[in-house]
Parts: C-alpha cells; structure tokens; sequence
C-alpha cells in the first residue's frame, strides 16, 4: 500500500498541488483566525452535554473517536490543522480510487473533482461546524475506502473478507454523521460508471451483479449502523432523540405532499440564487444527457442502457437528501450535491479531452473547468470573512451586555439568572454576506434564539467560551421574564437590561 501511495503520489504532483491551492484558499483563513460558529460553543462550554446529544442521534463513532484520538477537549486550531491535512489526504484517497477503477491507464484530472468538491459554500458550511468536521471528513475517506475493497472484489479476486471490510467502514461511516449515506450513493455510481467504462468490463449479466450487490453492501452498511447505535445506547441508558426522525416527512404528512416538496426543493435548488446553489449543475446535466446520447452506444453495445441508468441516476443524487426526508434539507446536509458536480466536471472534462487533438484548446477547457472552483473559492472564503467579522461584532456585543450586567448586579460572574429575550441584528460590513445570505455558519449568536429559554442557553454557552459564566434561567424564570420584557426597549437602549428578583432581563429584539 505504502508503495502503491508512493508511486501516486509521485505521477500526480499537479493533482495534488492544484487541489491543494484550491483548498488553502478557503480554509486557510480558518486556520490563522479564531471564529465560533452555531454549536461550537457548544463544544467549548458544555462538551459532556453536546456529546451525549450526539449519542442520542446515533452519531456513535463521532463521540468515541474523539475518545480514541485523545480530542474530546475541544481545541479548534487543532481541529482546523487536522481537518486541512485530512483534506490533502482525501486528494489522495479519492484520486487513488479513481484510478484504480479506471485500470491506471489515463493520468485524470482529479483535481477537477477535490477542487469543486471542497470548495462548493455547502461543503464550507459543513466543514463550519469544526467540531464535527475532522470525524465527518474522516467518514467521508472511509466510504471511498469502503467502496475500493467493494471494487476490489469486482476487478480482482473475489475475496468475501474484502466486502466484510467495506460494510464495517461505511457502517463505521454513516454512525459519524448520517448524511454520509448519501455520499455512499452517489460515489457508487460514479465509481460504477467509471467501473462499466473499462474495456474487459462487458458482461451484462456480471454488470447486474455489481449493482445488485453494490445495493445489498449498502442496506447491511445501514443495518451495521443501525445495531451499533441501538447496542451503544442501550449499554448507555440513553434515549434516542428524535432529531433526525422529526426532519423526515414521509409518515407524517400525505405522500403526495412529500412529493410535492421534493418538486418544490429540486426546482428551487436548480434555480436558486444563493450561495450554496448555481446554475453548473443545470450546465452539467445537459452536457451528460448529451454526451450520453453521442456515440456511446457503439462504445457500450451490450452495456449502452445500463450506462443511461447510471447517468439518470447520477442526475438525481444532488437531491438525495431531499428525496429522503420528504422536504426541505439544511444546506450542511446536502453534501452529494458538491460531490456530484465535482465528479460530473471531471468525468466531462476527460470525455471531451480525449476527441481534442490540440493542446491550446484542452489548456482553454481546463481554464474554463478551473473557474468553478475559482468561483466557490470567492463565494466559500467570503463566508469564512464574514463569519469571522461577525464573532468580531459579537464579541463587542458581549462585552457591553456583561458590563451592564455588572453595573446591575455588581458582580462579573452574577449569581441571578440572566435571561436573553429575542434577537438582534448585527452590522457587519460591506464585504460580508448578511443574515439573509446565511444558514448558520457566520450567524451571530446575537442573532440566533428559536425561544426564551433556547436563546438564553445559547448565549450563555458563548459568553462561556469568552469566560464569562452566566446562570440559565428556569421555564418558570423565562416566562415572567418575557411578561416583563413587553414593556422594556430593545437593546442596546439604557432600559434594554434590567433586573426583577433573582432574575437579569436582557431584550435583544
């Protein structure tokens, strides 16, 4: 293996050394700046609480690897520093697999695919919440590790231990983060149809075979999953939560409302004008109906309509996420869409490189295939700025919230209840993204409360990681603090933060 990693390394510099940039120019910022995002206070303030609600969702391993690796305290330089080098890793990792399916014979541009695919603003919304994201990124290379042995029984031996392995992985991987089964999905199939492409790859009947399995390895992956968080929380005494079963409309609402809200979801992904959405798929969708349809039918022969299979089904992975819960996905969640677009530019890119003759045109192509991971990086490093300005403001807003608390209760680390009351909206500046550009990541914390006692728990686990401690105030105490707060202004007017009984009212909004 060390060799085999050698050796790739060694004819795929440019690969490694483009993504790389790529890669620098986003996350790089994260690296030199501190930023708390939404949950990582989280992290910061009440871990033990954090990581027995990630019990209770099933996330299992991401729990005990931060046990294993000795990163249950929370350090996000640390965290940033392994997830940049888990990054370039991944360039290899995927690269890799690629080549291996592709029979080593033609030197891809995988660039093309770690660029676009870690770039996209939905993978820098991921990768935002850097609690979670050196595990969530470590699932990710263990399905492309998974899917490889999968390979490997496929186009080498049929060893049975080598699909043992890979359903112990991806089981391994989707109780990091469950999102990650729709990551499994679409690599499949884009390795799949790397895998029909081969030339000694031409027995339908064989063809069958691997999808059928491909589909079998995946449902035991699931059930590996399923049985370790059942057994965990049983040995644990923890309830599972209902937070990923609440997201899913199928079973709660008619079915035809939840078709009618994946419609509504596809069609507002493909025309939606924020920052986590672009008209590339559109682009890419068209170029794959169109190069699927151009000679490709004496390529395949036997194997022509099991290709256009696995093209549609390519079309309809960036909206996996949706298709499952039967609804609207958080932006974070929809992470094959990136992976689909990155695949999909790099596998047309290579299609049509290969009927150019000239070298100035494939330099031209690759210069225009460059400018959508040019482009993410703009979008995705802005968010990055602008959550880094926002804790900047925040940080402010803190400060003087904690002075007036001091004035009124004479003491820095108050023994009253602080109760928060609404939200605010910070400034920012000209070169941020503002609140309605936003899902989480470069929200303020100021800005954020779904309810009383919500919005003071939040606030209080911020103020935490700036050493500030502040007591929570009880159902009871949140109540008669939102009668009160009716009559009071909103901050930062003088009158904005009071004190009745035991308790200090702050009205943000």
């Amino acid at each position: 293996m060390y060799e085999n990693i050698k050796n790739f390394t060694r004819n795929n510099k440019s690969n490694i050394i483009i993504s790389s940039v790529f890669i620098l120019s986003v996350y790089l910022i994260k690296l030199g700046t501190l930023a708390t995002s939404i949950d990582n206070e989280a992290a910061i303030s009440v871990s033990s609480s954090l990581y027995t609600a990630w019990l209770s969702m099933g996330r299992i391993a991401l729990v005990y690897l931060k046990k294993v690796f000795g990163v249950g305290i929370y350090n996000p330089f640390l965290s940033m520093f392994m997830l940049i080098i888990l990054m370039i890793f991944s360039i290899i990792t995927w690269g890799m697999i690629f080549d291996y399916i592709k029979n080593n014979k033609n030197k891809y541009a995988y660039w093309i695919f770690i660029s676009i695919f870690f770039t996209a603003p939905i993978m820098a919304e991921q990768l935002g919440f850097v609690m979670q994201a050196v595990e969530v990124l470590l699932g990710i290379n263990l399905v492309a590790i998974s899917l490889f042995y999968t390979y490997r029984y496929f186009i080498d031996t049929p060893k049975k231990y080598y699909l043992i392995i890979s359903v112990i992985l991806s089981g391994i991987a989707f109780s990091i983060y469950q999102a990650l089964t729709t990551i499994y999905v679409t690599a499949a199939i884009c390795l799949f149809i790397l895998y029909i492409s081969r030339k000694d790859v031409t027995n339908p009947k064989k063809i069958w075979q691997v999808i059928i399995l491909n589909i079998i390895l995946f449902f035991l992956s699931y059930v590996v999953y399923f049985v370790l968080a059942k057994c965990v929380l049983s040995l644990l005494h923890i309830e599972a939560t209902k937070y990923t079963g609440d997201q899913v409309a199928w079973g709660t609402v008619p079915v035809i409302q939840c078709i009618k809200n994946i419609l509504k979801y596809i069609k507002g992904t493909v025309t939606d004008n924020t920052i986590f959405y672009s008209k590339v798929y559109v682009v890419l969708a068209i170029l794959l109906v169109i190069n699927a349809f151009y000679g490709k039918k004496e390529k395949y022969d036997k194997r022509y309509y099991i290709y256009i299979l696995a093209i549609g089904a390519l079309l309809v992975t960036p909206f996996l996420m949706g298709i499952i819960l039967g609804g609207q996905p958080t932006k974070r969640t929809a992470i094959s869409y990136p992976f689909m677009l990155g695949f999909s530019s790099m596998y047309l890119f290579e299609e049509i490189r290969t009927k150019i003759k000239n070298k100035d045109a494939i330099l031209i192509l690759m210069v225009l295939v460059a400018l959508v991971p040019f482009k993410q990086s703009v979008l995705s490093s802005r968010l990055y700025y602008t959550e880094y300005i926002t804790n900047k403001e925040s940080e402010i807003v803190a400060t003087k919230i904690s002075n007036r608390i001091e004035e009124i209760t004479g003491s820095y680390n108050p023994e009253e209840k602080i109760a928060f009351i609404g939200c605010m909206r910070l400034n920012r500046n000209n070169s941020c993204y503002q609140l309605e550009d936003l899902e989480y990541v470069g929200r303020g914390f100021f800005e954020t409360s779904f309810s009383t006692t919500h919005g003071s728990f939040l606030m209080r686990n911020y103020m935490a990681t700036l050493g500030i401690n502040y007591q929570c105030p009880s159902e009871d105490d949140a109540k008669i603090a939102e009668e009160y707060a009716k009559d009071m202004p909103a901050w930062p007017n003088k009158e904005s933060v009071k004190k009745v009984d035991n308790i200090v009212i702050v009205k943000l909004g």
